[in-house]
């Protein structure tokens, strides 16, 4: 039977749930009977539109016959609908640090600074079709989408756009040059902010530069709907000059779609515990303690938001069905390993290895480790772990009690700030692990979850083929330390390329990056691409791969210049049958001024079935989906999938409180 524990903590209300509970571990889920994987998993409410992926979005963002001028309005609403004004998050990838991944932003966090916005702006924009460039002016970055012959402000971050007079959207360049009429004719205002604030008061603002009277996105004192900045920050953000372009670079290919073993679950809740990704810096979101319909997110019920805020706090829990001999499927590599239940070693005369690897679409924040079993002899068992994609194993415990033992290892310096990473066990003759759990918190954004409202709700869980990925986003910080992978943990090869801080140079005629990526199952397509600068227009990048360890290459897209920042990201799916390797290089020329990278992200994606070759049918239906929240009273709903795409109704006398929502494998 399910049950659901409730802990009540400072910030509001987390759930968290267990099933029940095994004779090794008390209050951890029961073993699924299911033996396969299944992957690609989503479930999506008809009350918040499905941002799992970029092809997602754009399904439902873009309608057929769309003007590219209700394309560009379509991707602001979208970015303004999915974050919010914020301290950034940061994971040190990007250029900046912070992430600028339009997805991510939308599943993981919720939130985010002017330049993310920007970011997340060009990205979808430029995904739907449409030119992008980024603007630099006072104290806040800004992007334009072009449509019919001209630039537009776009500005998701502040939520507002201008019109100008021609009764279009405004460019940056037409409110700087409306801005600055008005200020010349009225001096003792430039740069004056108590005398600005005075002055929008009671429709004061609609007294000032002509493009900005035309708004509706002030309110009658002058505030934009976020209530952070108002007509007062216009006026002094725009009074500047008209250059400073600049691509606020993006990343692609993050997806929010999620795999999930017999004995895994993953919880995320409508509540958070206090956990996020800037912890370590104290740079703490407001978001955290925020209230969706109130202070700086008043304006999100508009927008659709049913969430009660904005930062969740999650669970992705494996329970290894070590009682089944079913468990080695869910294992990443096997060595000497004895069939049957337990961990045992086959051959006595060499250990026994066990790797799993723990991936999830929301970022780690936090582990632990369980371990039981018995030892009988004098060799103890080696615990290890990998943050870069299993290439390199260090040794973080060892077990060397004899007899009997249950013992609790916290990974969370190790795993923090990660999607992936693999833990190794390393056991002798005489050892046995009888049980394992690996549990992990998370941060994801409640906005994008699946919510439910008043009245009848369509829920549809959905699993797609067994393909899995390998994702290679490293920083190229020098001194990123353990914040982040450094690209050299990655075992790259750079040839003529100048690395200083966190940006690369060409330095010579052969100047290249190349990451190698190996994956256990057949490889079916390799998306990739970065950020970039090519200052003229000689200049440039070509992006290739190669499945031949680099005798021969082939072309997958080129950025040429000019351009002081560009982000282009690529799909490559002529991979020749049953690789299982690949080299992805980025070939810098220069022949005008300067060419340079800023990051780079690779995604490589194979067949994850049990001879990692292409399978005939999809993923195995059998997904419990457990919905918790309160509708005069607590609710919990279940929802047993029967086909990989299935239909439910959930019907809600009142507006619910949404609390949890818990996917595994049906037992």
């Amino acid at each position: 039977m399910l049950r659901t524990v409730f802990c009540r903590t400072l910030v509001g209300t987390l759930f968290l749930v267990a099933l029940a509970a095994s004779p090794v571990f008390a209050g951890t889920p029961k073993p699924s009977l299911a033996s396969d994987r299944v992957c690609s998993i989503k479930v999506v409410s008809d009350k918040i539109e499905d941002v799992t992926t970029l092809d997602a979005v754009l399904g439902w963002m873009i309608k057929p016959g769309m003007s590219d001028k209700e394309k560009g309005l379509a991707v602001w609403q979208t970015v303004v609908k999915f974050r919010q004004q914020d301290s950034p998050p940061n994971e040190w990838v990007e250029v900046d640090g912070q992430v600028h991944d339009p997805i991510k932003t939308f599943n993981v966090y919720g939130y985010g600074m002017c330049g993310c916005a920007a970011s997340n702006i060009g990205g979808l924009a430029r995904a739907a079709g449409l030119q992008v460039r980024g603007r630099c002016i006072n104290n806040h970055s800004v992007p334009e989408v072009y449509w019919d012959g001209a630039w537009h402000l776009l500005d998701s971050s502040l939520i507002n756009y201008m019109p100008n007079a021609k009764g279009d959207v405004a460019s940056v360049d037409e409110i700087i040059a409306s801005v600055k009429e008005w200020l010349d004719k009225n001096p003792d205002y430039r740069d004056n902010d108590a005398k600005l604030r005075e002055f929008m008061r009671n429709g004061g603002w609609k007294k000032g530069p002509a493009v900005l009277a035309g708004s509706t996105f002030y309110d009658e004192n002058g505030w934009l709907p976020a209530r952070t900045h108002g007509w007062y920050s216009t006026m002094q953000e725009y009074n500047c000059k008209t250059d400073g372009y600049y691509e606020y670079g993006y990343s692609m290919g993050y997806k929010a779609l999620f795999t999930l073993r017999p004995g895994e679950v993953l919880i995320r809740n409508w509540s958070n515990k206090g956990l996020h990704v800037n912890k370590d810096s104290g740079d703490t979101p407001g978001s955290l303690k925020d209230h969706v319909g109130q202070g700086d997110m008043a304006y999100a019920v508009k927008y659709g938001d049913l969430a009660p805020g904005r930062i969740g706090n999650g669970t992705l829990l494996y329970r290894v069905p070590l009682d089944k001999p079913s468990w080695k499927a869910g294992a990443w590599k096997l060595d000497n390993v004895k069939d049957g239940p337990g961990i045992v070693s086959l051959n006595k005369t060499k250990p026994a290895e066990v790797v799993f690897r723990m991936h999830c679409p929301y970022i780690f924040l936090g582990g632990k480790v369980r371990v039981a079993g018995e030892i009988t002899g004098a060799t103890p068992i080696q615990i290890l772990i990998s943050t870069n994609n299993g290439l390199d194993f260090t040794e973080f415990d060892k077990i060397s009690e004899v007899g009997a033992f249950t013992k609790e290892i916290d990974t969370s310096k190790r795993i923090y700030r990660r999607y992936d990473y693999y833990i190794k066990f390393v056991l002798s003759s005489g050892v046995t692990i009888k049980g394992l759990e690996i549990e992990n918190d998370i941060q994801h954004s409640q906005r994008a979850l699946p919510a439910l409202a008043q009245g009848k709700n369509t829920v549809t869980v959905s699993s797609g083929p067994s393909i899995d990925t390998i994702t290679v986003s490293p920083s190229l910080w020098k001194d990123v330390g353990t914040k982040a992978e450094a690209l050299a943990n990655f075992h790259p090869t750079i040839v003529d390329i100048r690395h200083d801080g966190n940006e690369m140079w060409y330095s010579g005629p052969k100047a290249q990056l190349t990451i190698p990526v190996e994956t256990p199952g057949d490889i079916t397509a390799v998306r990739f691409g970065g950020h970039f600068r090519a200052r003229g227009a000689k200049d440039g990048v070509n992006l290739l791969v190669s499945f031949d360890d680099g005798k021969s290459w082939q072309k997958a897209g080129e950025v040429p210049g000019p351009y002081a920042g560009f982000c282009k990201y690529v799909e490559f799916k002529d991979v020749p049958k049953g690789a299982r390797k690949v080299l992805v290089g980025y070939q810098l020329y220069q022949g005008e001024v300067v060419t340079g990278i800023f990051s780079v992200r690779v995604d490589v994606d194979y067949w994850a079935t049990n001879d990692g070759k292409e399978a005939k049918s999809g993923s195995s239906p059998n997904l419990k989906v457990t919905y918790v929240y309160n509708d005069n009273g607590e609710k919990q709903q279940v929802l047993m999938t029967k086909k990989p795409v299935d239909t439910f109704t959930i019907d809600c006398a009142s507006k619910p409180l949404m609390k949890s929502i818990i996917v595994e494998q049906a037992p």
